[in-house]
């Protein structure tokens, strides 16, 4: 059930992201911190109705919502820098 939740709450966050594309700086980090809030929205609303229906313990619901929550984010760093067109023509020295 916590893995459901995280990848529940991934997909939800990254749906702004999906469906609102281009604009300005500003714009995309307002878009971002949607995305996150409303990820975090949806990991405690979905984690607390879960510990409140009664079927989980709620030391192992914590443990694997953050396990997939923490795996999760760096797919959802990498998806946003590569939907927003933001890397690109970077030099390292």
């Amino acid at each position: 059930a916590g893995c459901a939740i995280g990848a529940l709450a991934s997909v939800l966050g990254g749906l702004p992201t999906a469906l609102i594309r281009g604009g300005t700086p500003a714009a995309l980090v307002t878009r971002l911190g949607a995305s996150t809030a409303i990820r975090l929205a949806a990991v405690v609303i979905l984690g607390a109705v879960a510990f409140l229906s009664g079927w989980f313990p709620l030391v192992p619901l914590l443990l694997w919502i953050a396990i997939s929550y923490v795996a999760l984010l760096g797919v959802d760093v990498w998806y946003a820098l590569r939907s927003q067109g933001t890397g690109k023509n970077v030099e390292t020295r």
